[in-house]
């Protein structure tokens, strides 16, 4: 079947002899086979079978371990443990299904435990005993939908021929944006040619994500032609490309420079297995620029902006990008969108609030769309693939903590080479995170030796909040200490990276979120809405950026219309362009900078106005004066009256109505089964919902009629999830009216209301309380944003990285 694309994703671009094109992102005529069909798992019920062929890694004490090829590819990056629903079982026999076969135990790699397996990223190792030989063909198979699926829907073209063959594929740790293309698919583009121009991409074979390691491939093959106007031959280019290992291709066009021609891409059918397709990564027509534009963002995961000697830390903790921020315009007054990763990487790449991800394109695509080269070096597992955050990127590389050697060094390779085209590249550093990982070398520039209660040097967040129990302030000091080492760390690699990119490159520094070291009686970070947290560096240098200090507020919402316009594009976005707060910063002093959504526990918002900083929790409401209290100390509500301006404050920044909202929390219980509780209020009721639970530790159904609503907290053990009721009219006049009832099992009663409409003063207050089968909830009065339309839920968690998870802290070893 033939199906034609013929609208621009993002509308034309300007055609010219310096602007590259972008294949991926121009109107395509696709060709898929009439015979495309997605590829079946190797058995009905999802289990692959594991055949070899086998080779002996290790013979030890009578046991001998045998290896072979995994057969499903998983997205984990430790190996200490299988993800959540990856199996390896073992039959007797044929006749026994293998949803009936016994599961082998797993065991770490250097087991020496017969009968248990272990796994990396590309092998299975099986132990067994020497005289058993290796293990008998159709014994072994394994089970892990996550990979089934990704095979089924890499292979499904149930979305049209566009979003089958343009797309982001991920292979070990790297994802690229380009044609994914199976036996018999053809990819035409209609470009013309301007002077000096050439093709380039880079192909690579499609390694299946769940098939039978002895399955029989060789690759699939790919012929390249470009077309003259007169259908004749102008060049060609083939190749097989081999697993996992990119073929760079580079056609000149200079004999069709002028001329319109058709780019096509084939691969061709040549009767090998169906698992076979190949990519063609970033398509690009290009002329050569010598000094090709530059843009690139330096992230810096967890710094605090007072940890930088620039910011005022007495230490010398950052004299490298002190040096060279002298030639940049710093923003002192700079917050993040929230006080962990995802949700602040949705709105750097978008300008947009992190509900609207994917609504809108986000920066890699709209660069792409106008030929830039983009890559994304990352180092957390909130920024994979995992958590949608690979997708648009001509490159996007991510491992779990890596040190900040090997991340310059991966951006400097990619950055050489892209020597003659716009580029735009994100380089992110983990070293700031636990746990701390600083080289020999620095260990001991800003802490001495470990003190108690530490017992080790490397540790995660779980084990600093048992420790801190025992911490006197010289042991704090210590942790502190541990965290400027990395600093001093990444100073002193990234510095070198910075002196040499171009002189007229746009570069931003800056990070995600800050850390508490105890500030307000806690450690780490995601949990509150306090300035350690929010506050993070930003300083910009290149051009439109004079060097100097700037006050004004602003936000991490404002980094992607900065790096559109370093490109010289516009987009709408919620952010404004920092080079027009560098231009007119007095005209931006009283703006309202919001932020909210942490990781943990019941939700939090806040904004930003002046000096002045309000911030709403539960039923509290606070409003502080940083100039005069930095600690947040002293709430100024109580005393000052009416709260509803900083209401519509709040609704301004967040852009969205913010209600006064009877609040729903139950409290964790042994107790397994749901809680059902059903409101009437006589007034009617505009709106219910869950609160977002990033962790997603428990699921809430609500449905609203006219005058009634109906919410579930599905199971006991997890089910604190937060829930919110706006009744129609004053939610506190409408109180004393409203019936709520209570419900576990055969259990039921109602929640006691008050009996005189309640006064919100700032304080914390709890309306009523109700036990009900073991189960315990909360009725309180608190403030909070409606979700918008549309909105998408930022969740941050994910079966497939449980470990990962959990070794950084975000959630419990259970």
């Amino acid at each position: 079947m033939i199906l034609p694309w013929s609208a621009w994703l993002l509308g034309a671009f300007a055609q010219g002899a310096s602007t590259p094109t972008s294949l991926a992102y121009a109107p395509l005529e696709i060709t898929l086979p009439d015979s495309a069909e997605p590829a079946e798992p190797a058995d009905t019920d999802v289990y692959v079978p594991v055949d070899g062929p086998w080779v002996v890694v290790r013979t030890l004490d009578g046991v001998r371990t045998w290896e072979t090829r995994l057969p499903t590819r998983t997205r984990t990056l430790f190996f200490h443990r299988p993800p959540t629903g990856m199996v390896l079982v073992r039959r007797k026999n044929s006749g026994i299904a293998w949803a009936n076969a016994k599961k082998v135990h797993h065991k770490p790699m250097d087991s020496q435990n017969v009968g248990t397996w272990s796994f990396d990223s590309h092998t299975l190792q099986v132990r067994r005993p020497i005289a058993a030989g290796p293990p008998r063909t159709g014994s072994l198979a394994m089970r892990f939908a996550e990979a089934t699926n990704r095979e089924q829907d890499l292979r499904e073209p149930s979305d049209g021929a566009h979003k089958f063959v343009v797309r982001s594929i991920q292979i070990d740790d790297t994802t690229r944006h380009g044609f994914y293309l199976t036996p018999g698919t053809e990819v035409r583009a209609t470009v013309e040619v301007p002077s000096g121009a050439e093709l380039r991409f880079a192909a690579l074979s499609v390694p299946p994500q769940a098939a039978p390691p002895d399955i029989a491939r060789d690759g699939q093959s790919i012929l390249v032609q470009i077309e003259g106007p007169d259908g004749r031959i102008a060049s060609q280019w083939s190749a097989r490309p081999a697993d996992a290992s990119p073929v760079e291709a580079s056609l000149p066009l200079t004999a069709v420079a002028g001329e319109t021609v058709d780019v096509v891409f084939r691969a061709e059918p040549d009767g090998t297995d169906r698992h076979d397709a190949v990519f063609v990564a970033s398509p690009t027509v290009l002329t050569p620029d010598p000094s090709p534009p530059r843009v690139v963002v330096v992230f810096i995961d967890t710094l605090r902006q007072d940890a930088l000697s620039l910011y005022g830390n007495p230490l010398p903790t950052s004299p490298g990008i002190d040096a060279w921020a002298r030639e940049a315009t710093v923003f002192t007054h700079a917050r993040s969108v929230a006080p962990w990763t995802l949700p602040t990487a949705r709105s750097l790449f978008t300008g947009r609030a992190p509900e609207q991800w994917r609504r809108f394109d986000d920066l890699p695509t709209q660069l792409g769309a106008e030929g830039w080269a983009t890559a994304f070096i990352a180092g957390n597992i909130y920024l994979s693939s995992n958590f949608d955050m690979a997708g648009g990127w001509s490159v996007h590389r991510c491992i779990n903590w890596p040190q900040a050697d090997v991340q310059v060094e991966r951006a400097q390779r990619w950055l050489d080479a892209q020597g003659d085209r716009p580029a735009f590249l994100v380089l992110h550093f983990m070293d700031m995170h636990l746990p701390y990982t600083e080289p020999v070398s620095f260990r001991d520039r800003f802490a001495g030796p470990t003190p108690e209660p530490f017992t080790h040097d490397v540790f995660h967040r779980n084990q600093v909040v048992q420790w801190s129990r025992d911490m006197d302030d010289d042991s704090r000091a210590w942790l502190r200490g541990r965290y400027h080492n990395n600093l001093a760390y990444i100073d002193s690699v990234l510095t070198p990276f910075l002196e040499g990119l171009p002189s007229d490159a746009t570069v931003v520094l800056l990070s995600d979120h800050g850390e508490e070291f105890w500030d307000h009686g806690d450690f780490e970070h995601g949990h509150t809405l306090y300035d350690e947290l929010l506050r993070v560096p930003l300083v910009v240098r290149g051009p439109g950026f004079g060097a100097g200090e700037i006050s004004a507020p602003t936000s991490l919402l404002d980094v992607a219309p900065t790096v559109l316009r370093a490109a010289g594009l516009t987009a709408e976005v919620d952010g404004v362009a920092l080079q027009d707060i560098a231009r007119a910063p007095a005209h931006f002093e009283d703006r309202a900078v919001g932020f909210g959504r942490p990781l943990y526990g019941q939700r939090r918002w806040g904004v930003v106005r002046g000096n002045l900083k309000y911030t709403t929790w539960k039923s509290t409401e606070t409003l502080v004066d940083l100039a005069t209290d930095p600690d947040e100390a002293v709430n100024l509500l109580p005393d000052s009256g009416s709260t509803a301006e900083w209401h519509q404050v709040l609704s301004d920044a967040l852009r969205t109505p913010v209600h006064i909202a009877w609040s729903l929390y139950p409290q964790r219980s042994s107790k397994s089964g749901d809680m059902e509780v059903e409101i009437t209020v006589p007034e009617g009721i505009l709106a219910a919902w869950a609160a977002e639970d990033p962790t997603l530790m428990s699921t809430v159904e609500t449905s609203v009629g006219p005058q009634a609503a109906r919410l579930v907290w599905e199971g006991g053990k997890r089910g604190t999830r937060e829930a919110y009721v706006v009744p129609t009219g004053s939610p506190l006049a409408a109180l004393p009216d409203a019936s709520i009832r209570v419900t576990v099992g055969d259990v039921s009663k109602p929640l006691p209301v008050p009996s005189e409409p309640p006064v919100m003063d700032g304080r914390n207050h709890v309306l009523g309380r109700v036990r009900v089968g073991g189960r315990s909830v909360s009725l309180q009065a608190t403030v909070v944003p409606l979700p918008p339309d549309e909105s998408v839920g930022i969740e941050g968690f994910n079966e497939e990285v449980q470990a990962e998870l959990e070794a950084l802290g975000y959630i419990e070893d259970e």
